[in-house]
């Protein structure tokens, strides 16, 4: 096995004696496998550790039912049951319940603006050119201005890297069918943006919680070992 497969292994059934030694023999050999490695551990007790967060608050939640329904003679015995179930269906209600689920956890633990790494802000031309005034905005988080500009451009030159920094505006605004929408058509194009294109496309599903269609394009990544493919393998896990 690789060092990617045992780690793989790690997280999912455990190793060997054998395997675990020579795990240890690669960490020690490269240290950017180790501290992927590290980050991995510590998101999977993070995962653990709110998972019981989660059910602690839900057996608080159904406590306080219990209390009040006792005076309304409603069986608590049905509500006991009801709370195993609960407590077996587990993120699924929480989601509900709390406001909150997994998937926008996840997304929340791996989402991060992309950087502008087509355009120097700082290059010395008209302050009126378009170019830079659309990276200026992104660069300052003005993504709705951003994404007037970047789409005027698209009309003049090649349209991917301008799709790719669309999505990213608005991804951060929130407004992910759209977000989606653009990044389709940057993987569609197969061009320099693409592998990206397709972690945050994995992203914004994840954020819409479309969870298998998520899963998908991580499943991808991993294959291809393409950008962020060690990030992906942790988010499959933890949507397994």
């Amino acid at each position: 096995m690789d060092a990617q497969e045992l780690i793989a292994k790690y997280f999912s059934e455990g190793l060997t004696a054998s395997e675990q030694q020579t795990l240890d023999t690669f960490l020690a050999a490269d240290t950017v496998l180790q501290e992927d490695f590290t980050l991995q551990k510590e998101l999977q007790a993070s995962l653990r550790a709110q998972e019981r967060q989660r059910k602690k608050q839900i057996l608080q939640h159904l406590e306080q039912h219990r209390k009040s329904s006792t005076s309304k003679g409603i069986s608590w015995r049905k509500l006991s049951i009801a709370a195993s179930l609960l407590l077996l269906v587990g993120v699924g209600y929480f989601s509900g319940l709390f406001g909150s689920n997994l998937s926008e956890e996840l997304f929340e633990q791996h989402y991060a603006v992309y950087p502008n790494t087509v355009y120097s802000v700082t290059r010395s031309t008209d302050e009126l050119d378009v170019k830079r005034k659309a990276f200026t905005a992104y660069e300052s988080q003005q993504y709705e201005e951003a994404i007037q500009l970047l789409e005027t451009l698209k009309n003049t030159e090649t349209a991917e890297p301008y799709d790719f920094y669309i999505g990213q505006s608005q991804l951060a605004l929130g407004q992910t069918a759209d977000a989606i929408g653009s990044f389709e058509s940057v993987v569609d194009t197969n061009g320099e943006f693409t592998s990206e294109a397709r972690w945050y496309l994995a992203l914004s599903h994840l954020k819409n919680k479309e969870n298998t269609k998520a899963k998908v394009l991580l499943n991808r990544i991993v294959e291809d070992q393409s950008y962020k493919y060690e990030a992906a393998s942790v988010l499959l896990k933890a949507l397994d």
